[in-house]
């Protein structure tokens, strides 16, 4: 059995509930869409989101801490606390694997059967997987550029056992803060890396594994910026340049959606004014 665990933004710091909750209920409808049911979900959230599905084997855990402020820096040590939370009441399920997904992603329909797969018919089974290769989605343009490496910018790509997720005693709001700050709490790419540092076996999936979605081809203003002073200090004017080529190259890269994305990730184009992910 694979636990998949969802951090959830709270409604007091979205610019769209609405949109917040259709992005969510597409990725539940991705991993209800396995070919293996033999899972669980666990959404970790502030407020419980309107759904227009019943989802089954879906567990709801409402914090009692108050929602962050609507800063950068605030809104991502909310979601990794929430992912902290996640993996706790993922241990007590005793599955197989964990996997967070984003609540904004996809992932293949693949992915359950594969692992129980290896979970039932493998005498020693590794001790997690990740996504190597997959989609970026960007709704703007409702485009796509296929990805590898996925593993290293996407929070919906590394399914490990429970004991390798480290997580504190304590539910106290504090005591988790206190270990997200101390250098225990990793995530996606990071997991992997030093995982396969203390020599254990993580495999990537062997197939497209996840659709990354993102807003649309611009970098974040806090990466565009840091970009741009690291160039005007070192005075290079190809770094300086480097966000314009990247944009440049997603461009000519992208792709239509293909007619499989449906079927294979469960998913549907969802049209909205603003866009308002993790």
């Amino acid at each position: 059995m694979i636990a998949y665990t969802i951090s959830l933004k709270s409604k007091q710091v979205s610019t769209n509930w609405k949109h917040v909750c259709s992005l969510l209920e597409r990725t539940l409808n991705s991993i209800y869409n396995q070919s293996d049911q033999d899972f669980k979900v666990v959404i970790v959230c502030h407020e419980k989101p309107k759904l227009e599905l019943s989802y089954p084997n879906l567990i709801y855990y409402q914090v009692d801490f108050l929602p962050p402020k609507r800063t950068y820096d605030c809104m991502i040590l909310d979601r990794d606390i929430k992912e902290i939370i996640g993996r706790k009441i993922s241990q007590e399920l005793k599955p197989h694997y964990i996997m967070a997904i984003d609540s904004d992603d996809c992932i293949s329909a693949k992915i359950s059967e594969f692992i129980n797969n290896r979970v039932a018919n493998c005498a020693t089974i590794p001790d997690g997987f990740y996504a190597d290769r997959g989609y970026i989605y960007y709704e703007e343009t409702n485009k796509f550029v296929d990805k590898t490496g996925l593993y290293n910018c996407c929070g919906s790509t590394v399914a490990l056992k429970p004991e390798l997720y480290d997580t504190p005693d304590s539910w106290n709001y504090d005591a988790l803060v206190e270990f997200k700050h101390n250098g225990r709490f990793f995530s996606h790419g990071d997991l992997v890396k030093y995982w396969q540092s203390k020599k254990k076996v993580i495999q990537p999936f062997p197939f497209k594994s996840c659709i990354y979605v993102r807003p649309n081809f611009e970098p974040s203003l806090d990466a565009m910026s840091n970009v741009w002073t690291a160039s005007l200090r070192r005075r290079d004017l190809k770094l300086l340049l480097s966000p314009i080529k990247r944009k440049v190259t997603k461009f000519f890269n992208s792709q239509d959606i293909p007619e499989s994305f449906p079927k294979e990730f469960g998913f549907h184009r969802i049209n909205s004014p603003l866009h308002d992910h993790k």
